[in-house]
């Protein structure tokens, strides 16, 4: 048992969050004073000065990314099947970018512009007219 030096009241130690510098490993804090006074502290933060909040968050954005880059995380993990319809749409739209531009000027139809384009499936692509 140990007693919170904030709330006065005796409380299990596993109520109290770990300090490794600390003489007895644990903080004097009980987890839910602590927890009260950080949120009390971050609300006041917010009030006096709203840039901070954006600091915060992109700290520790910068905290989150260095930690995953040492652990050898990849900064996003990729979905193959998501990274296969984004393609396939990247390929509508520029089939649909050619069709429109041969309705405007057919003139333009000529064996480069064909090369240009075949390597597109028609199949891959729906809804073009």
């Amino acid at each position: 048992m140990r007693q919170c030096t904030k709330c006065k009241e005796w409380k299990e130690e596993t109520e109290f969050y770990k300090l490794s510098h600390g003489k007895s490993g644990l903080h004097s804090w009980c987890k839910l004073c602590h927890n009260k006074n950080c949120a009390d502290y971050f609300r006041k933060r917010l009030q006096t000065d709203p840039e901070f909040h954006k600091e915060f968050n992109n700290n520790q954005r910068e905290r989150s990314r260095k930690k995953r880059r040492d652990a050898g995380i990849p900064e996003r993990i990729k979905n193959p099947l998501k990274e296969y319809l984004l393609q396939q749409q990247q390929t509508c739209r520029i089939l649909r970018e050619h069709v429109n531009i041969l309705r405007e000027d057919p003139e333009r139809l000529t064996t480069d512009f064909i090369k240009k384009i075949a390597g597109i499936k028609k199949e891959e692509c729906q809804g073009i007219e």
